[in-house]
């Protein structure tokens, strides 16, 4: 059986997901090495931004389209479904590492973040959707 993605009717640059991906790695590394955890919060804004549907006024999806523009990289155009699915969960990785940090349990920020970074991680370099996978496999469950 194949796998089953969310089918969102519409389709966002792969390639700049990949990007969004990349900067949020940076953004975590920032979070877990330095004492800018306030930026933890500038994450769960762009998140919530891509996840309602506004991602053109999301930042990260600027600099993305920036720098993609600026190298002539073509757009490679996918259903957004998967891409949806994943930033809902990122969101929610991103809430629980903001809630933690505000509790001052790092521990468990650290951990969240770090799972989550993985996660970004793979889609940035491999282009691997862990949320698509994740997607997939709950479906089938059911």
């Amino acid at each position: 059986m194949g796998e089953q993605c969310p089918i969102a009717g519409f389709t966002v640059n792969a390639r700049a997901a990949r990007v969004n991906a990349f900067l949020t790695v940076l953004l975590l590394l920032v979070f877990l090495l330095t004492p800018l955890k306030w930026l933890i919060f500038v994450l769960c804004a762009d998140f919530l931004l891509r996840c309602c549907g506004r991602g053109k006024y999301s930042f990260f999806s600027s600099i993305s389209r920036s720098i993609l523009s600026a190298v002539r990289i073509e757009p490679l155009f996918e259903d957004a479904g998967p891409k949806v699915f994943a930033a809902k969960i990122g969101l929610i990785f991103c809430m629980l590492v903001s809630l933690f940090y505000l509790a001052d349990l790092m521990l468990l920020a650290n951990i969240f973040a770090l799972v989550f970074l993985f996660c970004a991680a793979l889609e940035a370099f491999f282009g691997f959707c862990l949320g698509c996978k994740m997607y997939s496999l709950v479906n089938r469950a059911k």
